[in-house]
């Protein structure tokens, strides 16, 4: 390797140093606008945070005072109807999709008695003694 070589290597690459340093701008100039910008940011920001806690808030306001006025729409009708009319109890409700779980052979399936015997449906001609 020539050493004349290397020499000229290291000014170029000085002077492209050299040259960055002088374009670069001042580090403090760089934060002060930083915190500048962030500032004017956060300005802006603050209304946005309240408008949306406010939505919320109404949201929230709105589902209760719907929910609450159910409530108190079905216990009128509890209470003012007195066992007629469309008033379902729980003991005549039938699900709309029993007759979907009748299915043929569903004997087969079903739990066997508890106190089962083996002469269960047994004809007395049938029981040899």
């Amino acid at each position: 390797m020539n050493f004349s070589s290397d020499d000229e290597l290291r000014a170029r690459f000085e002077a492209l140093r050299s040259d960055d340093s002088d374009r670069a701008p001042d580090f403090h100039d760089i934060v002060e606008r930083a915190w500048t910008l962030e500032a004017q940011r956060r300005r802006g920001v603050r209304p946005l945070w309240i408008v949306a806690a406010a939505g919320v808030v109404l949201a929230a306001g709105i589902a209760f005072q719907q929910t609450r006025n159910r409530g108190i729409g079905r216990r009128a009708d509890a209470t003012d109807s007195s066992g007629g009319g469309d008033t379902l109890s729980i003991s005549r409700w039938k699900s709309p999709t029993a007759s979907l779980l009748r299915t043929s052979g569903s004997e087969a399936l079903a739990a066997p008695k508890v106190l089962s015997s083996i002469l269960d449906g047994a004809s007395p001609d049938a029981v040899q003694y």
